[in-house]
C-alpha cells in the first residue's frame, strides 16, 4: 500500500531530504502502518508511523429494478436509471448483464457502459 519514491542516499549534518510516499489501498477501513530505518551507522531505529481511514465508493441506483412489462417483437424500448456517487471519493464503473445474449447478439445496450463518477 505504501511506496517510498527515495529508499537510499545519504543526507548531510544538519540538511534535510524530503521523501515522497505513494499510498494506494484497495481495502476500505482504518489503517496504521509503522516504518523503521535502519541508519548506518548509527544503533537506534528511525521511525515513521502513517495512519488514516480510506473510504470505498458509495454508489445507489435511483431503482431496484425495472418492468419492462409487455415488449413487442423487434421493437426497442427504453428505460433510464440513474446512479449517483454518495460518497467522498470517485469511481469508475462497469456495467454489464451477465449472461445477455450469445457473443454479439445481446438483447440489453447499456449507455454509458462504462465511466467515472
Amino acid at each position: 500500500m505504501f511506496r517510498f519514491e527515495k529508499t537510499r542516499g545519504t543526507l548531510g549534518v544538519g540538511k534535510r531530504m524530503s521523501i515522497p510516499i505513494r499510498f494506494r489501498s484497495s481495502i476500505p477501513g482504518e489503517f496504521k502502518e509503522t516504518f523503521r530505518w535502519r541508519l548506518e551507522g548509527s544503533t537506534e531505529l528511525l521511525s515513521l508511523l502513517c495512519f488514516g481511514h480510506v473510504i470505498a465508493p458509495d454508489p445507489v441506483f435511483n431503482l431496484d429494478c425495472i418492468d419492462f412489462g409487455k415488449v413487442s417483437y423487434s421493437f426497442p424500448e427504453y428505460r433510464t436509471i440513474t446512479i449517483t456517487n454518495n460518497s467522498e471519493v470517485a469511481f469508475t464503473y462497469n456495467l454489464r448483464i451477465p449472461g445477455d445474449g450469445k457473443l454479439t447478439q445481446h438483447e440489453f445496450e447499456i449507455e454509458p457502459a462504462r465511466d467515472e463518477i
